[in-house]
């Protein structure tokens, strides 16, 4: 009588490199809609102090962006708690809106009349976006079409 071992192994135990960059997309659409929500609540809670320390006359384009963040980050809620097939159809669309705000963002830091501080924040977030948008499609290429 032969007993049934299975194969524990390390290389039959580890990881395969699809399976963690489904699982660092995932984490990292999650950790996307949390700073979505969270920054979209601190506009929302400071839109007039933001708007002094941006240089713009009115608190309208502040709470605009907070409300947009807020929603967006519950679509990308969403997106990071659905199932691999979903996520795979729905990362480019998501990572083509991040590059677009980027780039919307870099335009706005040049063309607007904004002090030098809010100049640096608009630039900066444009460029921690423009990495995300690239490092969703760069998970999602590792994940592979499905």
């Amino acid at each position: 009588m032969t007993a049934i071992h299975p194969d524990l192994s390390p290389a039959s135990i580890a990881p395969t490199s699809q399976s963690v960059a489904r699982r660092r997309l995932q984490d990292l659409v999650r950790a996307d809609a949390i700073v979505c929500a969270v920054s979209g609540l601190g506009l929302l809670a400071a839109a007039d102090a933001i708007s002094d320390l941006a240089g713009v006359a009115t608190t309208g384009p502040v709470l605009a962006v907070g409300a947009f963040l807020i929603v967006l980050g519950m679509g990308l809620a969403w997106l990071g708690s659905a199932g691999d097939d979903a996520r795979q159809r729905w990362i480019p669309l998501s990572a083509a809106g991040d590059i677009a705000w980027a780039l919307a963002s870099f335009a706005l830091a040049f063309v607007a009349d904004l002090s030098g501080p809010g100049r640096a924040l608009i630039l900066v977030q444009g460029v921690l976006v423009l990495a995300i948008g690239e490092a969703k499609l760069v998970l999602r290429r590792r994940v592979g079409d499905r």
